[in-house]
Parts: C-alpha cells; structure tokens; sequence
C-alpha cells in the first residue's frame, strides 16, 4: 500500500498523514505515522525478500560502540524474507526519491544537510550550520 501510494505520485508527507487517517499501524503497533517512517519502508530492500548484513560494526571489545557503514559496504542476500514488491516498483520507488531529494554544498564544494521535500531537514547536527549559513545567505540576497 505505501508503494503503490508513493508510486502514484503522492510525497511522504501525504502518504504518513493517509496511512493515519486509514487507520493503519505502524510498526509498533500506533496509528501515528509520519514522512521519516514512510522513508525509511521506501528504501529498505527488506521488502524484496533481502536480508541485510553488515550494516555496522564494534568500535572495539570494551566499549561495543556500533558504528554505521556506508551502504555499498552493506551485504544483501536474497531469500530472507517473502518479496512483498515488485523490483520495477522498489526501483521507481526510490528513483521518485532520490529525484526529490537535494543535497546542499557550501562554496567549497563540501556536502552538507540533505533535504527531501516534504519531510524536515535530516542531516548530522554539526552540519546544520551549513544548512543555517546556506538559508542566511538566500534571505540576504532577497
């Protein structure tokens, strides 16, 4: 249902706010869903029939700290689960996605905060700077 509503052209935002009012729960069993939640669903290739290995790893043996890998290091294997979706329609899925998604630079080229339409600002906290410094900037100009 949430790919065939996204597929359709609707953004997260409307897609969370028509899951709500359908009544559907989320994973943890609420009806509260909201646009980070349908994001995450769309780009887990869980819903393929992939299980994914090696997403993080230790830091080291006393402080078990996980650290994220970056996603091309990631492992999939097919079989884990039942395929839910079509691949042409995961691929569409995402493809609406990544088109809707902007990366913000700063003058030197350097990748900042990324921002998807219809959801907040996701990005890590030291560079929200850059997306403050960025916003200035354009209210200036104005």
């Amino acid at each position: 249902m949430i790919f065939d509503l996204y597929d359709s052209g609707m953004g997260e935002t409307l897609v969370a706010k028509e899951l709500t009012r359908l009544g559907r729960k989320n994973g943890v069993g609420k009806v509260k869903w909201d646009a980070g939640k349908v994001s995450k669903i769309i780009k887990r290739k869980n819903y393929l029939g992939y299980t994914v290995y090696c997403q993080s790893y230790s830091n080291n043996y006393l402080e078990q700290k996980r650290i994220k890998r970056d996603e091309s290091e990631f492992v999939y294997v097919k079989g884990g689960f039942p395929q839910i979706i079509s691949e042409e329609q995961y691929e569409r899925c995402n493809a609406i996605r990544r088109s809707r998604t902007k990366r913000l630079t700063d003058e030197k080229g350097v990748h900042g905060v990324w921002y998807s339409a219809g959801s907040e600002c996701v990005g890590q906290k030291n560079e929200v700077s850059l997306w403050f410094s960025h916003a200035s900037t354009s209210l200036e100009n104005q």
